[in-house]
């Protein structure tokens, strides 16, 4: 429930496609607790979901979720989707969900004909019970870009563990494909670090997924259609910007896709930088023996990124499904 009413004056506000916004008084459901009261204990660094429904044609319909943590007053920007073919930005139907080896559990967001995850990937392991272990030396000075590090390894973005529960891991490229080799293919064929019946998306994949959301107006800020960085970028956790359409700038309308891509920076050399400020992917594909392609988010650009990173540089990952 989005109300903003109080002293007994309960008001639903809601905003429709033409940015209009009409109010819907309602009367407190029986055994409702107070505003601002409840019998749930909250934590510091806890998020909140927010789920709309609505009942359009005698059906009843959810939007997508947003989670974030609760801070001041906030704007929650909740879409529906009234047509059943119409899913981008909704769960994956068949696949709401999908389950590491380690057990940690992942949502989905539909976008185009992709089921991606919508969170980072966060295992210690491969699919075949591998360990994935933590870098215990990780400074590669002599040799660096020249597959100075081969061994599989991950790091805790901003080298806390505290931020692996919403950030993910890094993961350098041995840990990315697992012995699989380079793909540019559609799909990839590259499942490497993921779950079973995921892989690893290909530059082109990536690709698709940028196309996708450039052809839909309520992907994209102001008027031009590479502005699709904020739809893609979580709704908090950026540095702020204050250009118009930048990724931190007015955060609360970010993430219209639900793909929920969060600031994790990167591992570079001893180094974690950009934490905060940079969402970089990874993807299957390499160029030239040192280099892989990533897709990328700024918080001060308003747009997605392709660049360039030596493959013992722990970036953030995303596993699409077959």
């Amino acid at each position: 429930m989005v109300n903003q009413g109080n002293g007994g004056k309960d008001e639903i506000v809601i905003t429709n496609d033409t940015g209009m916004p009409f109010i819907a008084s309602v009367s407190p459901k029986q055994g409702s607790f107070p505003k601002g009261l409840s019998v749930n204990s909250f934590h510091l660094g806890d998020q909140m979901m927010y789920v709309g429904y609505a009942t359009v044609d005698d059906e009843e319909i959810a939007s997508n979720s947003v989670e974030q943590a609760p801070d001041t007053s906030q704007t929650v920007m909740l879409r529906f989707v009234v047509s059943p073919t119409a899913i981008d930005g909704q769960p994956c139907p068949g696949s709401p969900t999908v389950t590491d080896i380690d057990g940690n559990v992942y949502h989905t967001v539909q976008l185009g004909n992709q089921c991606w995850m919508r969170e980072n990937l966060r295992t210690t392991r491969f699919a075949n019970g591998d360990s994935i272990l933590l870098d215990p030396n990780p400074v590669y000075m002599l040799g660096y870009g020249n597959d100075a590090n081969p061994n599989p390894y991950r790091y805790a973005p901003n080298n806390d563990s505290c931020n692996v529960s919403v950030y993910g891991y890094l993961y350098n490229w041995s840990a990315l494909m697992h012995g699989d080799s380079s793909s540019y293919d559609l799909p990839s064929g590259v499942q490497g670090i993921c779950p079973d019946g995921w892989h690893v998306p290909s530059f082109y994949e990536w690709n698709e997924l940028r196309m996708c959301v450039r052809e839909q107006n309520v992907f994209i800020c102001g008027d031009t259609n590479i502005n699709v960085g904020k739809s893609l970028a979580a709704a908090d956790c950026w540095d702020l910007c204050e250009q118009t359409c930048c990724v931190g700038n007015d955060q609360n309308t970010n993430n219209a896709t639900g793909f929920s891509a969060y600031p994790a920076g990167i591992y570079r050399n001893g180094t974690w930088p950009e934490f905060g400020q940079h969402a970089c992917f990874a993807s299957a594909s390499d160029r030239w023996v040192t280099i892989l392609l990533s897709y990328n988010l700024y918080f001060d650009k308003v747009y997605v990124e392709v660049f360039g990173h030596f493959k013992e540089d722990g970036l953030s990952v995303r596993c699409i499904r077959d």
